[in-house]
Order: structure tokens, then C-alpha cells, then sequence
């Protein structure tokens, strides 16, 4: 009887260990780095030589795009010059740049844009985007953004990056 009780006991402690949420996981992409919510898997595609691009996958669906290289596909509103990003550039070594958009209905739609200003190779921009999402799963693809630091690589060893 004793042992029917230690495996009843046993079952239930080893399933609920099972089902705890592992946390965020880093994930290391083409000169930057992010932490990946619990479910969300990168698709990283090479259709050229310069630029790389990224699916943001959660539970099979797209989530979130991204594109490293040096001239990403923005909008105007990115590419004019303002005192935070020369701020950022000087404090951090890159800027960030974004733009926010949201429909009557609650859908959101974003854009990101890293220049990571120090590097002077290929992959200087980092460009996310993300559109017509719930206001839910928009929190899932801005936490992945939020996270996201430019890789330490070995001619940047020299250099603090944040």
C-alpha cells in the first residue's frame, strides 16, 4: 500500500515540473541577439548575398519579420534624423528608431529600426515589423524586440556594448 501512495504522490510532483513555462530563450541572429518568448520559433532565410531575413514563428504562424543588412525597406518617417536617436547613437553606440500604428478594430502594426553605427559592415541595420496583430500577440512580438542587443563579435570585443 505504501508504494501505490509513493507513486500517486510521485505522478502529480513530476507532471506539475513538466508544465512550469522555461522562461525566454536567447536566440543569436546575424549580428544581434534577442530572447525568444516560450513557443516562438526563427525560420532564417538567405534569398541574397547581403541581407538576411528573419520569420518570428508562434504556433506555425508568422509573428514578427526582420531584416539585417544595410538598407532596409522603411518609410520616410525612419529616415529623417531626430535628437533622441542622436542620443541614443552616442550614448549606446546605435540608434533605435520605431513607429507605431493601430486600427479602430485594435489591430497593431510596427516597425523597428537598429542602426547599429559602429559595426561599418554589411549588416549595419536591423528592421522589424510586424502588422495587423492582436493587441496580445503585439506584446509577445514587442518583448522579442525589446530584448534585442546588437551581438557582441570578435572585432567588437574592444568596444562596451550594452
Amino acid at each position: 500500500m505504501l508504494r501505490v501512495v509513493v507513486i500517486v504522490v510521485a505522478v502529480p510532483i513530476l507532471l506539475a515540473g513538466a508544465s512550469e513555462d522555461r522562461g525566454p530563450a536567447q536566440y543569436q541572429g546575424e549580428g544581434f541577439t534577442c530572447l525568444l518568448p516560450h513557443g516562438v520559433g526563427v525560420v532564417r532565410r538567405t534569398p541574397a548575398n547581403d541581407f538576411v531575413l528573419y520569420d518570428f514563428k508562434y504556433k506555425g504562424k508568422l509573428l514578427l519579420g526582420a531584416y539585417v543588412g544595410n538598407h532596409p525597406d522603411v518609410g520616410a518617417e525612419f529616415l529623417k534624423e531626430d535628437r533622441d536617436s542622436k542620443r541614443q547613437a552616442k550614448e549606446k553606440g546605435y540608434s533605435i528608431r520605431s513607429v507605431t500604428r493601430k486600427t479602430i478594430g485594435g489591430a497593431v502594426s510596427r516597425e523597428v529600426l537598429f542602426i547599429f553605427s559602429f559595426r561599418g559592415d554589411w549588416n549595419d541595420c536591423l528592421h522589424f515589423w510586424y502588422r495587423g496583430l492582436s493587441a496580445d500577440m503585439a506584446k509577445v512580438a514587442d518583448a522579442i524586440i525589446t530584448s534585442t542587443e546588437p551581438a557582441v563579435e570578435e572585432g567588437d570585443l574592444k568596444r562596451v556594448v550594452p
